[in-house]
Formats: C-alpha cells, structure tokens, sequence
C-alpha cells in the first residue's frame, strides 16, 4: 500500500451553489511534487488548489488551479471569480506576494478560464 503525502486542508475548502449550479474549492498540501521519501525540510511544503463542480446534477472533471493561491471566491450563477496572491520570482514558494485575480465559467463539459 502507498503512503499519502498529501492531505485536503479544511481551512482551505469552500462550498456554494448558485441555481443550477454546485461548485467546491479544495487544497491538498503536502512534500514537494517529485522529491520522493526526503526527509521533511528538505524542498518544502506546497499547497495545490482545485475546483469541482455540478452543473445540472451532473459531475465535472476537477480542474487544478495553477499560479493563484486563493484567499476569496465567489460564484454568480457559471461564473467563479477567485482573489488571491500569485508568485513573484523572489518569492518563496509558501509565500506568493502578488494581489492576483482569475474567472473561471463552468460548463456541462467542463472549466474553462475567462
């Protein structure tokens, strides 16, 4: 059996419905992508963001959010509106700097950004 190095962070989860639509914003965190059994410390954790939804009580694929840590989210009816900060290169990767905003409209076949 194989271990998890990751873990949904409940802090990190939102939930809403608007009409017809159902969507929910998860982390996971965890060890660095690749690094395999190195001991902790070694490259640092990370936090990796997703969307899924239900459009009309049917199931789309998760879509992983790259470049944004989200702090604020709101949904009007298809439409995500995400706030959050993204990394500047002199970022450490736990810590982006940068205000940064993202729309995402959802569909019966899927996310896609605006």
């Amino acid at each position: 059996m194989k271990e998890l190095r990751a873990e949904i962070l409940c802090e990190g989860t939102f939930a809403s419905k608007s009409g017809d639509v159902e969507v929910i914003l998860y982390s996971m965190g965890g060890p660095c992508k690749g690094q395999g059994q190195q001991p902790s410390g070694i490259c640092g954790n990370m936090v990796v963001q997703y969307l899924a939804a239900i459009v009309k009580s049917k199931k789309i694929q998760p879509y992983k959010i790259n470049g944004l840590l989200v702090n604020a989210i709101s949904l009007d009816k298809n439409v995500i509106y995400l706030q959050g900060k993204k990394l500047h290169k002199n970022d450490p990767r736990c810590c982006p700097s940068i205000d940064a905003k993202l729309t995402i409209k959802i569909t019966q076949n899927g996310f896609s950004r605006l």
